[in-house]
């Protein structure tokens, strides 16, 4: 075998091992706290399903219990999700859910087509942020 070669094999191996040690001996952060939850909501009809926004949800939340958890608790952060149907009813009664939940602490883009004003003073009431709601909502 070449030089070169066996060089460039004992970098790469090297390399190899210098990650596997530091993937072994560095402890990952994980949420270890109480659960908190975060709400969202979206319509899900024959029309339109827009599950995607609580993908985008989920996955923020993943990358936050990933990196440790929310704050100093390294609180788990639980997404709970309203599947909607375009009425004002299904979404009020959305929030009215989120709401009445001891351990919500926010409402993270909810896409309402129909229940604005009211879903927002439910939240509001309960004293939950909404957080990137839709651009069309009144208010």
């Amino acid at each position: 075998m070449k030089k070169s070669v066996q060089r460039g094999l004992a970098v790469v191996a090297t390399v190899g091992l210098a990650v596997a040690l530091a993937a072994c001996s560095t402890p990952k952060p994980v949420a270890t706290g109480s659960e908190l939850h975060i709400w969202t909501m979206f319509p899900v009809t024959p029309m339109a399903d827009v599950s995607q926004v609580g993908a985008g949800v989920k996955a923020g939340a993943a990358a936050i219990n990933a990196a440790g958890g929310l704050g100093k608790g390294n609180h788990k952060i639980v997404v709970k999700e309203c599947k909607t149907d375009f009425s004002p009813q299904s979404e009020i009664q959305c929030a009215q859910q989120a709401a009445d939940d001891t351990l919500s602490i926010a409402f993270v883009s909810p896409l309402q087509i129909s229940g604005g004003d009211a879903v927002d003073k439910v939240a509001q009431d309960a004293g939950l942020p909404v957080i990137n709601s839709n651009p069309n909502t009144p208010g």
